[in-house]
């Protein structure tokens, strides 16, 4: 639009110091339909000065059909130096766009109409871009909303308040400024390079959302092939400290290509907390937002040690309640996302309470009102392996539905590690524990509880009610291999009342 306001000037150059330039609004319109390649409709008022600068104002203003334009600008005004412009050359001094509206179109092919609606590549084709700057552009209360043509779905970007500036038609250009995207608002900063024929434009940026501390910065190429663009880049995310001596700080990078359709992260490194307690992880990720929309997360760790994370080290471990209940309640912290998706972790080694758990393994999937666990298991302290699926319910409060079972050689060392002190049992019989556990907020249970140990067999209900003394309970009664305190005294500690409906049997050997 500014090439054709400078063509009107140069054709007024020759008119009255005041022309109403309302009844030659046409002229305006033939010159920004070459521009622009799209038709030009001025239906509001128009106004021109030469002197002391030329000026040029326009009231709304559309590009497209009328009756179903492109774009809409309300209030549309230019300043242009007059010394350049007699030379050829055009410096816009500055350029206001008053409630611009662009309303853009996807196609089942995820094209952009903009690009496919052009009558021709427009006059812009054929001006030499060095001729041509904008010292300033202003952009107020402009507004986005692109349809797709895939999903029916309608994505907005409002409240846009912008200053913009370009050396040339082709660049750099720099953007800042603040606008509002579906509903959330962000803080906006975007620098480019020259565009580059058959490679693109080099874009580089940030964003701040308003309403969390975290900033996403960006760098890479933007490129359009059949008229749907395409991202090829890096990204940072990164938490923004509020405090000093704040040590949940975090940072996720890595490589990403963007189409219209999805997002590809064939690497990224997300890490947590200070140097000398980081926590890294590795992986992959995949965003479709186009049809189906779903995301998968794929990552691993080569060590996780809670003991330094969440406790004083090696020489103060974590206490293992402590270190569950912070995970459950970081976990309870992160939003849950608006669509389906899976999210995989491998832990070879996790250090916590003291202790290594080996060979973790974490699949997730997305449930209304929580997370699925496909699968959870590991190999604890004592040979003890434990594995879980279910379902992880965090809204409205927190509950969990699954299948568990616990087996191992060992359990008097593991039980030691889970209670953090010897348990000088290191010769107990081996274990083997399977059932259904439920846990919701007035209480818990375990059902179809199978339990064996040296050749016996117990099967039954577990309710608990008082997990408090629940492992030194359940230790001692292991420990004499007493199958009726297991019944009775254990379960009347570990659980506020007797085992209900327990059947014990010895198991035949051979």
């Amino acid at each position: 639009m500014g090439i054709s306001v400078i063509l009107v000037l140069v054709a007024a150059l020759v008119g009255p110091f005041f022309i109403d330039w309302t009844v030659y609004r046409s002229t305006f319109e033939t010159y920004a339909e070459r521009a622009l390649g799209h038709r030009v409709t001025v239906l509001g008022e128009a106004d021109l000065r030469l002197l002391p600068a030329p000026s040029i104002s326009f009231s709304d203003v559309r590009v497209g059909e009328a009756e179903d334009p492109l774009l809409v600008v309300s209030q549309f005004n230019v300043r242009i130096e007059l010394p350049p412009l007699l030379k050829g050359e055009i410096r816009v001094i500055d350029m206001e766009l008053d409630r611009p509206h662009l309303s853009l179109s996807l196609d089942e092919d995820g094209r952009l109409d903009w690009l496919t609606a052009r009558t021709s590549d427009g006059a812009f084709a054929n001006v030499p871009p060095e001729d041509v700057a904008f010292e300033k552009i202003t952009i107020r209360d402009g507004a986005l909303s692109i349809v797709d043509a895939r999903s029916g779905e309608t994505h907005r970007v409002d409240n846009g308040n912008l200053s913009v500036s370009a050396r040339s038609l082709a660049g750099p250009f720099k953007a800042t400024g603040s606008l509002t995207l579906e509903g959330s608002p962000y803080n906006l900063s975007i620098a480019t390079g020259r565009a580059q024929q058959d490679l693109g434009i080099r874009i580089k940026g940030e964003m701040t959302p308003v309403d969390w501390a975290v900033n996403f910065a960006f760098d890479g190429m933007l490129q359009q092939s059949d008229a749907a663009p395409a991202f090829d880049g890096r990204f940072n995310i990164a938490s923004i400290v509020l405090e000093e001596d704040d040590s949940n700080i975090w940072t996720s990078e890595g490589r990403f290509t963007a189409d219209i359709a999805e997002v590809a992260v064939p690497e990224f490194e997300f890490r947590y907390g200070p140097d000398d307690k980081r926590l890294s992880v590795t992986g992959s990720a995949d965003l479709v937002y186009a049809g189906n929309k779903r995301f998968e997360i794929r990552a691993t760790s080569k060590q996780v040690d809670l003991d330094r994370l969440l406790g004083g080290g090696p020489q103060n471990p974590v206490e293992l309640n402590s270190a569950s209940g912070q995970l459950i309640s970081a976990l309870r912290a992160v939003p849950l996302p608006a669509i389906d998706g899976s999210l995989s972790l491998d832990v070879p080694a996790l250090v916590a309470g003291g202790g290594i758990v080996q060979n973790v393994r974490l699949d997730l999937e997305t449930m209304l009102g929580g997370w699925r666990i496909a699968r959870l298991a590991g190999r604890l302290p004592g040979r003890t392996t434990v594995a879980t699926q279910g379902d992880l319910g965090l809204e409205p409060s927190m509950s969990y539905r699954g299948a568990i079972s616990i087996s191992s050689d060992q359990p008097g060392s593991f039980l030691g590690w889970w209670q953090q002190k010897e348990s000088n049992v290191s010769a107990m019989e081996p274990i083997a524990l399977e059932g259904r556990l439920n846990l919701l907020p007035e209480g818990a249970a375990l059902n179809n509880l199978r339990l064996t140990m040296d050749g016996s067999e117990a099967r039954g209900l577990f309710p608990i009610e008082n997990r408090g003394k629940a492992m030194q309970s359940f230790r001692s009664a292991l420990m004499r291999k007493d199958w009726t305190l297991m019944r009775s005294k254990a379960s009347r500690v570990l659980y506020g009342r007797a085992l209900e409906r327990t059947a014990v049997r010895k198991i035949p050997k051979g």
